[in-house]
């Protein structure tokens, strides 16, 4: 993955660690407008690209591509409290609980198992080829992990720590996305503009529909509804069950991360160094967050406090507050 080198906004005072009264404003032409609040930032490894929360908002862990590691973030202190090193490439993360946590190794073919109370690496597990996103079975058992090289999707025993099964799927799968009720795995391939549905149970494949998704697009359920990062810098609104295309919507230059947090959901735009502001209501743009830098993975916090922002250019993690969004 190319990292791009684009000039960072300086947002800390000298010396400081956190940043008072630094505010973004977001545009919105249809009601008030509302600040968002810097907090924080805080460095961390070499070109960041994702990050993911614990589910209970204690722990945050940053993938660092180029630097081969994790940054894990006390979200109390908002400090690195260690940089652990990791497979070759790390990118993307998923809780299976508060005590385990997947990492997938871009360039190693594999992901890492990490103890999380011990920050530690406890187990490599070899994967198809360029695992790129994971996503995690509701009751934690399973990770599903999108290998982008392989054309397949390889499903992990957590408990048995091992690989079970490689899926096949369409070509360049990337996004993985897992509903609870029912279980369904869902699975955006963008170069063909596919989205796959995977029985969660069997492992076996549901169904597909044609859409015109963007070459890498992560997705995430919210109740009825998947939403995917389309072609020509757009967001999708599809519906979980038929995958039929509901609404699409413009969001920003070169969209990257997405991120549901209460009402609204958040869409990074490296091209443009902004966040897109996103109703889901009424599903559409309510404002931008200039955020500066590179903005690539996004995560809210479990009590939706505060957005989590990856600067791959300034090698920061950005926290944003949401307090007066929600």
């Amino acid at each position: 993955m190319r990292r791009l080198s684009l000039p960072a906004l300086a947002l800390l005072a000298l010396g400081s660690l956190f940043c008072a009264a630094q505010e973004f404003i977001v545009i919105n032409p249809q009601r008030s407008a509302a600040r968002y609040a810097l907090l924080a930032s805080v460095q961390v490894g070499r070109n960041p690209i994702f990050c993911a929360a614990s589910p209970s908002g204690r722990k945050l862990f940053v993938s660092n591509h180029d630097g081969d590691s994790i940054s894990i973030i006390d979200t109390v202190t908002m400090r690195e409290s260690k940089r652990l090193r990791v497979g070759r490439g790390p990118l993307g993360i998923a809780f299976a609980s508060e005590r385990l946590a997947v990492v997938c190794n871009w360039r190693g073919r594999e992901i890492s198992l990490i103890d999380v109370p011990a920050g530690r690496e406890v187990r490599r597990i070899r994967v198809g080829d360029g695992p790129v996103y994971v996503a995690t079975s509701a009751d934690g058992r399973y990770a599903y992990v999108s290998c982008q090289r392989a054309d397949a999707v390889s499903v992990v025993d957590l408990m048995q720590r091992r690989k079970v099964r490689d899926i096949a799927v369409a070509r360049g799968p990337t996004g993985v996305a897992v509903a609870a009720d029912p279980p369904v795995l869902y699975v955006s391939c963008g170069p063909l503009g596919r989205l796959l549905a995977i029985d969660a149970l069997r492992h076996e494949p549901a169904g597909q529909a044609e859409l015109s998704l963007a070459g890498i697009s992560p997705l995430a359920v919210n109740g009825q509804h998947l939403f995917a990062l389309g072609a020509a810098d757009t967001l999708l609104k599809i519906d979980a069950q038929t995958g039929q295309l509901v609404r699409r919507i413009p969001v920003g230059r070169s969209p990257f991360g997405i991120a549901i947090g209460g009402n609204h959901m958040y869409v990074s735009n490296p091209g443009a160094a902004s966040i897109s502001v996103v109703e889901l209501e009424s599903f559409s743009e309510v404002g931008t967050i200039a955020a500066g830098g590179v903005p690539r993975g996004l995560a809210v916090s479990p009590d939706l406090s505060a957005l989590y922002v990856c600067d791959s250019a300034a090698d920061q993690l950005r926290v944003i507050s949401l307090g007066s969004s929600q």
